[in-house]
């Protein structure tokens, strides 16, 4: 192929495999674009230092980009890799001569302020495998930049172009380049896949309600055909010798017709132990049944709160404790393990109203459970609520943009200016461990949240993380251990 016909991208990462930016390498090489990624694991969430600073990073990174030139460096982030994504792009725009793009959640909830750093030359707003396509044809040419999705700028003005509309057939895009990831040794046999795309749901804490505004009268949820997902599957567990799968769908069991074909064809074609997403408005037993026949191990489940004022009133997840209660008996009852997820330190929720979500958590007997603070992401709702409300001062907010204050720590403290915050915390570390004791526990777990008690639920959750989802821990030890392996031999 003429390079000067397909041109070079250099995909930039942080933190996890990226589904979008596999997406995007296999439908730029199926148009005869050449690939390369350029990944950094972002260990400093873990050990608590700054890989974006480190030397050898920064030397990777230039070496990728000497070796490879690229005719574009296209970023990803999501608000919470920002300030290390940010990092990079600053290096290469002063080293290079070479144009620079963001996409990712974080690119299209702010693009004004993005173009503020002077480190990226465009943005991408939405989906990006098209856009990004013509992008690389206008660098190219110099040329031709009226692309949907693309943002640029001519001089001090910021040239809009309109959005794109969804893609709707998805079976039309290629197969994800998982060869990306796995070359870098992110996994090995555990698969991550998305059948669709869109939350049919407004939670007002979430991404997928700015969604719904910037795309209003278009269909959010979109689905691949069974076939097409059986396909991928087959293919990768030929390649890769596929163990474990994770359905990465919003709500995996938003279409029961869908999912019942589906069932039939991959418990007889696929036949892997697999995870999905649910919601407790999408199940009944007949669909449990469906999921466990056809080897489903474990379901993750949003509770988020067991205050009905905070869950419904505040989140805007319109369920009630009793459809709660009933979805995890159901899922218990079938044998399919259940990992619940819980959100604290939400604005004007009191400690009397965390302690009901403990509760509630309690009753649902989950296996384990998932619980985080309250992070006001930009452009959903709930975050111009907290705003308005005196949560996030001006400060924070800058915070939040910057992409600062987010997972740099295992011990993360909500970036809100929360009366509660610390109880959060502490409660949210305590979850795991309370799950699993007697209710007279209670009294014990709750002086823990107090002042002079609080480093008890830190040592507790460092420790005990592992014994509640073993298989879990030893696959990301396995992972995260080949990764440095192959670091150091590099």
């Amino acid at each position: 192929m003429n390079r000067i016909e397909y041109g070079k991208v250099l995909l930039v990462s942080r933190g996890e495999e990226n589904l979008g930016i596999e997406y995007l390498s296999s439908y730029l090489k199926s148009r005869g674009i050449e690939t390369r990624l350029f990944f950094d694991p972002g260990f400093d969430d873990i050990f608590f230092i700054r890989t974006a600073k480190n030397n050898k990073l920064l030397k990777r990174f230039r070496s990728s980009i000497i070796d490879f030139e690229p005719d574009i460096i296209a970023f990803t982030s999501v608000t919470l890799t920002f300030a290390s994504i940010r990092e990079l792009a600053d290096y290469a725009k002063k080293n290079f001569k070479i144009p620079t793009v963001l996409g990712g959640v974080h690119a299209t909830t702010l693009q004004e302020k993005v173009f503020e750093l002077g480190c990226f030359d465009y943005i991408c707003v939405g989906e990006g495998e098209h856009s990004l396509y013509e992008l690389v044809k206008a660098v190219k040419k110099e040329r031709g930049f009226d692309i949907p999705n693309i943002w640029h700028k001519n001089g001090d003005n910021i040239i809009r172009n309109d959005p794109a509309p969804l893609i709707r057939d998805l079976d039309a895009l290629p197969f994800p380049d998982k060869d990306l990831y796995y070359r870098e040794r992110v996994f090995s046999t555990r698969y991550t896949i998305m059948t669709s795309r869109g939350c049919p749901y407004k939670c007002t804490y979430c991404i997928n309600e700015l969604y719904h505004r910037l795309y209003s009268g278009q269909p959010m949820v979109r689905r691949r055909s069974v076939e097409n997902v059986i396909e991928e599957l087959l293919y990768f567990r030929g390649k890769y010798g596929l163990k474990k799968i994770r359905f990465y769908d919003d709500v995996f069991t938003v279409n029961k017709k869908w999912l019942e074909d589906f069932c039939q064809e991959y418990s007889t074609r696929i036949n892997i132990p697999f995870q999905c997403n649910i919601s407790p408005q999408s199940i009944d037993l007949e669909t449990l049944r469906m999921l466990k026949e056809s080897g489903c191990r474990s379901v993750s489940m949003g509770v988020q709160s067991g205050s009905a004022r905070i869950r419904e009133g505040i989140m805007g997840r319109r369920m009630e404790n009793e459809e709660i209660l009933n979805a995890a008996e159901m899922v218990r009852k079938t044998g399919i393990k259940l990992l619940t997820e819980l959100i604290f330190a939400v604005p004007t929720e009191t400690v009397g109203e965390m302690w009901q979500t403990v509760s509630l958590n309690k009753s649902l007997k989950p296996d384990n459970t998932a619980s985080f603070n309250f992070y006001p992401f930009p452009g959903v709702k709930l975050t111009e609520e907290s705003i308005k409300m005196g949560y996030l001062d001006n400060e924070g907010f800058q915070s939040v943009m910057m992409g600062k204050k987010g997972f740099n720590t295992w011990n993360r403290i909500s970036i809100l200016n929360h009366p509660y915050k610390k109880e959060a915390n502490a409660i949210k570390q305590l979850i795991p461990i309370f799950s699993i004791l007697p209710g007279t526990f209670l009294p014990l777990m709750k002086l823990f949240t107090k002042k002079g008690f609080r480093w008890v639920p830190r040592i507790m959750f460092f420790f005990g993380y592992p014994l509640f989802d073993t298989d879990e821990f030893i696959i990301k030890l396995k992972d995260y251990g080949r990764y440095i392996l192959y670091r150091l031999k590099g």
